[in-house]
């Protein structure tokens, strides 16, 4: 897969990217240490770290971090059974169909998205899918913290089925409407003071 590297800074990373971050991380992490080793729990974290940046920064809400580190090792536990198991059956065809799958696997994007809800596409301008601006839809039935964003629709839509797409600029207008309404979600979900009315002698009577 190439040369340790750390994640492209301005897109969504694939499978690829996230295993030479984890060779990137390594190292750095060894450096640290003095060369000591370093578990994968480790390296595991500062990289599940960096791609929820990542995803942040593209206003896609987000697994959880554990779930994140979850698929981290899977991902590289595949890698590294297939590295170890390489010189002894790199001729059986068994193996070479599992390298395959896993070699297409890692040029697909690295989803750690909290909605799954399939994104429908009908496309009527039949340009190539980076000329297109047909709009997104979906029924989503996520809960609404974990809803893509409308206009982040095509984006993702975009890098699962191409890998198309980079992380733009930020929008200060739609980032003040979205700081507005969790001002306005923080603001009810705080419990009111109770007032203790106490009433004197002299309104008793």
């Amino acid at each position: 897969f190439g040369t340790p590297r750390d994640l492209p800074p301005n897109k969504l990373p694939i499978g690829e990217d996230v295993l030479r971050c984890i060779s990137n991380e390594r190292y750095n992490l060894a450096v640290k240490v003095n060369n000591k080793r370093v578990s994968f729990g480790q390296v595991a974290n500062t990289v599940a770290g960096k791609i929820v940046c990542l995803y942040n920064r593209a206003s896609i809400p987000t697994v959880s971090d554990k779930r994140v580190v979850q698929l981290l090792t899977a991902l590289h536990d595949k890698y590294y059974s297939l590295r170890k198991s390489h010189t002894r059956d790199k001729n059986k065809e068994v193996f070479k169909r599992n390298l395959d799958d896993f070699k297409k696997k890692c040029c697909l994007l690295f989803d750690i998205a909290a909605c799954k809800c399939p994104i429908a596409l009908e496309c009527t301008c039949h340009k190539t899918p980076d000329q297109c601006q047909c709009i997104c839809s979906i029924t989503c039935t996520c809960e609404k913290l974990k809803k893509i964003p409308l206009l982040e629709l095509k984006f993702i839509y975009s890098l699962r089925t191409h890998g198309i797409g980079k992380i733009g600029g930020v929008d200060l207008n739609e980032t003040k409407k979205r700081a507005k309404s969790l001002q306005r979600k923080s603001r009810s979900s705080c419990p009111k003071p109770k007032v203790d009315v106490q009433v004197s002698e002299t309104e008793q009577r």
